[in-house]
């Protein structure tokens, strides 16, 4: 398994749940400058849960193992 796909395998159901959006960049002439970014929420509730900078395979790797790590905060309910 690739590392994109690796990475695909684990963010898709956690996106599902947890209403998680990624942005990725990822360009030829600069490829240390990849990034993956994964953020949960939609518009001014959305928060930034990860970030990942390297060349994009590694992003991958990285993004799927903080992926697996990830644990949504629990929320106080009334506050």
């Amino acid at each position: 398994m690739t590392p994109r796909e690796e990475f695909y395998a684990v963010y898709e159901p956690l996106r599902k749940k947890h209403n998680l959006t990624s942005h990725i960049s990822c360009t030829l002439l600069k490829q240390d400058e990849d990034y993956i970014e994964v953020f949960e929420g939609t518009g001014r509730e959305k928060v930034l849960i990860f970030r990942t900078r390297g060349e994009i395979d590694d992003c991958y790797r990285q993004a799927a193992l903080s992926l697996r790590k990830y644990e949504r905060p629990k929320r106080k309910k009334g506050k």
